[in-house]
């Protein structure tokens, strides 16, 4: 190799060795009122409601969407004196034949995402039974108006937020439970 040459292809290894170690780190894939929602939350989510959603429905977009009303049924329920525990939302996923079954994938989805339980993100079933507890506490009308007070921001990656009716956009958001999920 010439002189040159070797000056040329140092000054790029050089440029993509400094590069590589600019790269920012992974982004969250939203924030509600700047509280951030990992992308590794939503990615195991989306495992856990892959086998709950309608046929061509996108997960990732339910688990960012599930999240995302999560966390903003957390902000409303305590700006209106709602409880939300643990307990309350336990037995919301008790209450329910399809977050019972959500919840078993869950666990396996965490599980198996890295050989650990998850490390402090919601599962799919706490996401909905959150907020339908909200929800049900405040009436639709009122829980929409505030929803739409909210802060909430989208990574581009994941889709466009519109606050009303909740939805990202680009996905089918309805949940059908496999009969065989479901107890009888």
């Amino acid at each position: 190799m010439k002189p040159r040459a070797h000056g040329i292809a140092a000054v790029a290894a050089l440029a993509a060795f400094a590069l590589a170690g600019c790269t920012q780190p992974d982004q969250p894939a939203a924030s509600v009122e700047g509280v951030p929602i990992p992308t590794s939350e939503v990615r195991a989510v989306a495992t856990a409601v892959q086998p709950f959603l309608q046929q061509g429905a996108d997960p990732t977009s339910q688990a960012v969407r599930d999240a995302v009303l999560a966390e903003a049924s957390t902000i409303i329920a305590q700006r209106n004196d709602v409880a939300l525990g643990d307990d309350v939302v336990n037995q919301g996923i008790q209450a329910s034949q399809i977050l019972q079954a959500m919840a078993e994938s869950d666990a396996a989805s965490y599980a198996a995402a890295d050989g650990t339980a998850r490390s402090g993100g919601r599962t799919a079933a706490e996401n909905i039974s959150r907020t339908n507890i909200v929800v049900e506490a405040l009436g639709e009308s009122v829980y929409l108006e505030q929803l739409r007070d909210l802060d909430i921001t989208l990574n581009p990656k994941f889709g466009i937020w519109a606050p009303s009716p909740p939805f990202v956009y680009e996905s089918n958001l309805s949940y059908a439970a496999p009969a065989d999920r479901l107890r009888g």
